[in-house]
């Protein structure tokens, strides 16, 4: 008796391997409920303008969804990797800093601060690099004094008032 058995991977074991990893890391950082709530699903075409600004939308619930496929290589499936999953995390930082430039928008700057923290966390937790890849910062708003930068801006992002107040003074 003859048994056929059709399995179909991109690439080999390691990398099957590697985007199991990378899909534990999303799943455990969508536990998070802040995260979840802002970036685990697409944001909906009724955010007036968003779509105007951001051309390269991403959210982790899609993300997700694209590396399982790929993991059981689905037809159509994107082919991925863990640096490429980074890369579009990171374009999903950049985003939220450039729609989200407003001063009353600085709760989900904090938020999206956070939920960084705990992807950093999450991928290095599955052993998976971290690339080298700064989130280009939206520009900042000409500031007259450094007491009007919100004092938790530099608490969330590592950066002190003094390195924002360059920022804004050497800007083009």
């Amino acid at each position: 008796m003859k048994i056929a058995h059709s399995y179909r991977f991109w690439g080999n074991m390691g990398e099957t391997d590697e985007l199991r990893r990378v899909k534990l890391a999303l799943e455990n950082v969508l536990e998070d409920a802040a995260t979840a709530e802002l970036f685990g699903a697409p944001v909906p075409e009724s955010i007036v303008g968003y779509y105007d600004v951001i051309t390269n939308p991403v959210d982790l619930g899609t993300l997700l969804n694209e590396v399982e496929k790929s993991i059981k290589g689905q037809d159509g499936a994107p082919r991925l990797d863990a640096s490429s999953v980074f890369k579009s995390v990171q374009q999903m930082w950049e985003n939220c800093l450039k729609y989200n430039n407003a001063p009353e928008d600085e709760p989900i700057v904090q938020t999206m601060h956070y939920s960084k923290a705990i992807f950093e966390t999450q991928w290095r937790a599955q052993n998976l690099p971290i690339m080298d890849t700064p989130i280009k910062q939206a520009q900042p708003s000409p500031v007259s004094d450094e007491n009007s930068i919100p004092s938790t801006f530099s608490q969330t992002s590592g950066m002190s008032i003094h390195s924002i107040t360059v920022l804004v003074t050497r800007r083009p």
